[in-house]
């Protein structure tokens, strides 16, 4: 078992932990123990300084590989670049891109790519073997050479996870600004908030403070791959000292507009969200694994980076869920016990069967009772088809990213409930489903809107939480 290094805390209670915080921070270091996470984690609630639990060989600036959290980089640069007045998000790909000339990049928008609508795939063809860098270190022209890679539905009508759009996103960086990626993130994002560990497609692990990555049981050295070739979708490494940073920073109004911190919160991997609270992201490349939580009201940040994983490398977003549940239904904006009235448009009911026909409702309430009977394989497959995907013919990386958001829904019903129905409305076109605990203390909803193209399975899932004690 990883001997562990823990910071700050070394002498917590964990089985007795009364504080919210204190409790939060047992869910990582008893993980930690098990070996289910295992590299660097950090908490930090409110104005406090970070708790950090640290595995042995790791310190505040050993360097990980990013992988998909470097879409958060992405993202920043975008924002401030709309800050500062160089593009709008709603501009077409075509109107920053004039080497694209591809039909449908004059109806693909900024937004739609940094939520996930823009219905391009997932990745650059199999051939390809990643992004590739001109003599100057520019990959503009590359990029404008994907066209033949077209979106497969109506962009704007649903969202699936895309790599290739934030790597849309990477040209869009270089286009505007006449830099290279790289410089373009450094002088964006990494000056402005003191990043002093993060940087840009070091292919070389095992030297310095860049660290080799491990998965298996028992562990084996798998991370002797190319990572600049995933380019603005996962190709930077940075420390947990400087993720601290940046979480603080994010919340910064000196550092993001106001309207920018909230296109941040609304749009990265929730594009369905109402200004939401908190953001999770997640990133996997071979031989790392992280999770990174960030909330705002008040500040929380937990960041989870591994290079030494021996379990299950889908369950180190649910880690993190878990220990970020311990404080988030305290914190959402509505975080007071909550009942649904009258007035504001609910119906009674005690059972599905009570709601008004509504196309999406047969599909949304399977959903919602495979949630509660706590089968996590059931509740994706039943999210699946609310979606509008059949999973005995998905491919596995939407299997993958169904069953992780999945997940959440899960613990929450399982630590918080038993849930049951007791009131629905309509609040435009979204059909909501208020759900309670038994002692009536919690509450839960879950929203989902019909997509124009089939009313029975939704572009736009929701969940809101109510009433919850830390």
């Amino acid at each position: 078992m990883t001997r562990l290094l823990i910071v700050f805390l070394a002498l917590i209670g964990l089985a007795a932990c009364q504080a919210p915080q204190d409790r939060a921070y047992a869910i990582l270091a008893e993980a930690a123990e098990r070996g289910d996470i295992s590299g660097a984690q950090s908490l930090r609630v409110g104005d406090d300084e970070p708790v950090r639990l640290l595995a042995e060989g790791v310190d505040e600036a050993s360097r990980f590989r990013l992988a998909s959290l470097s879409k958060i980089f992405t993202q920043i640069a975008l924002l401030r670049l709309a800050d500062q007045g160089e593009l709008n998000l709603d501009q077409s790909l075509s109107s920053l891109r004039p080497g694209l000339t591809a039909d449908w990049a004059e109806v693909v928008s900024v937004r739609q790519l940094l939520n996930f609508s823009s219905g391009l795939p997932r990745d650059l063809d199999d051939e390809t073997g990643g992004v590739r860098f001109d003599a100057t270190g520019h990959a503009l022209a590359f990029m404008d050479a994907q066209g033949h890679l077209a979106p497969d539905y109506t962009p704007g009508t649903r969202t699936r996870y895309s790599n290739l759009g934030y790597m849309h996103l990477g040209a869009v960086i270089e286009a505007v600004t006449g830099q290279t990626y790289a410089d373009a993130i450094d002088a964006l994002v990494i000056r402005p908030a003191s990043l002093v560990d993060t940087g840009f497609g070091v292919d070389h692990l095992g030297q310095g403070r860049h660290l080799n990555g491990y998965e298996g049981d028992p562990l084996v050295l798998v991370s002797d791959h190319p990572i600049a070739q995933r380019y603005s979708t996962g190709g930077l490494h940075g420390s947990i000292r400087d993720l601290e940073l940046l979480s603080r920073e994010i919340l910064n109004p000196g550092f993001l507009s106001d309207a920018a911190q909230r296109e941040f919160f609304t749009q990265f991997g929730r594009p369905d969200a109402r200004d939401p609270s908190y953001v999770l992201a997640t990133g996997h490349v071979p031989g790392f694994t992280h999770a990174w939580l960030i909330a705002r009201e008040p500040a929380l940040a937990i960041v989870s980076l591994n290079n030494r994983v021996e379990g299950e490398l889908r369950q180190i977003p649910d880690i993190i869920t878990r220990s970020g549940a311990v404080l988030y239904p305290a914190i959402a904006e509505r975080s007071g016990r909550y009942r649904p009235v009258e007035a504001d448009g609910w119906i009674t009911i005690s059972d599905f069967d009570q709601i008004t026909d509504q196309p999406i409702l047969p599909k949304l309430s399977a959903m919602i009772e495979a949630v509660l009977s706590g089968d996590t394989n059931a509740s994706r497959d039943a999210t699946m088809r609310l979606h509008g995907y059949e999973p005995d013919t998905a491919s596995a990386s939407d299997l993958e990213d169904f069953a992780g958001f999945t997940g959440a829904y899960v613990r929450i019903a399982a630590d918080f409930g038993p849930f049951h129905p007791i009131a629905w409305r309509m609040d435009g076109e979204r059909l909501q489903i208020y759900l309670e605990s038994a002692d009536g203390q919690r509450g839960i909803h879950f929203a989902a809107a019909p997509s124009e193209a089939d009313p029975t399975v939704t572009d736009s899932l929701s969940l809101g939480t109510y009433g919850f004690e830390p």
